[in-house]
């Protein structure tokens, strides 16, 4: 139990570096626990969930600003939306 609590101790601080950058996303997927988000990966494979429609937004590169982190997943809110898609958002 201790070597648990240490593992994400240091993997919360190494995905709280994160907050307050924006980060660009892959996005890849629906989050599971909320329709309306969607999820991606950033260059450092981190996940990040944000609002969004997957429709639109599924292949595309995504600019996020990070402003919440757990240990192994980030969660932000679109910045930047890809020109193609941004009269659709």
């Amino acid at each position: 139990m201790k070597m648990r609590n240490l593992m994400m101790n240091h993997a919360l601080e190494r995905s709280e570096r994160f907050i307050g950058t924006v980060q660009d996303v892959l996005v890849d997927d629906i989050d599971p626990k909320h329709s309306n988000f969607v999820s991606g990966r950033n260059p450092q494979n981190r996940i990040v969930f944000f609002e969004g429609s997957f429709k639109k937004l599924r292949g595309q590169i995504v600019q996020v600003l990070i402003t919440e982190a757990r240990p192994f997943s980030l969660t932000g809110r679109s910045v930047l939306i890809p020109e193609k898609n941004a009269d659709n958002y």
